[in-house]
């Protein structure tokens, strides 16, 4: 939602740098870092506890 709401707000569509950017380019950055630490939790938190099959047989897992 941030990142599709970009260009309406108003404290970064603005002649503002942050950091030395341009607060345009830095916003979606900051969103993108801290999406793809939340997305690798819920990815494994999804497939945390997940059984092979093949360790149900007795089998060996790779």
């Amino acid at each position: 939602m941030a990142l599709v709401l970009t260009p309406w707000l108003p404290f970064v569509n603005g002649p503002h740098l942050w950091l030395g950017l341009p607060s345009m380019l830095v916003w979606p950055m900051v969103w993108l870092l801290l999406l793809t630490p939340a997305l690798a939790a819920i990815e494994w938190g999804r497939t945390r506890y997940v059984v092979d099959d093949r360790e149900l047989e007795g089998g060996e897992a790779q």
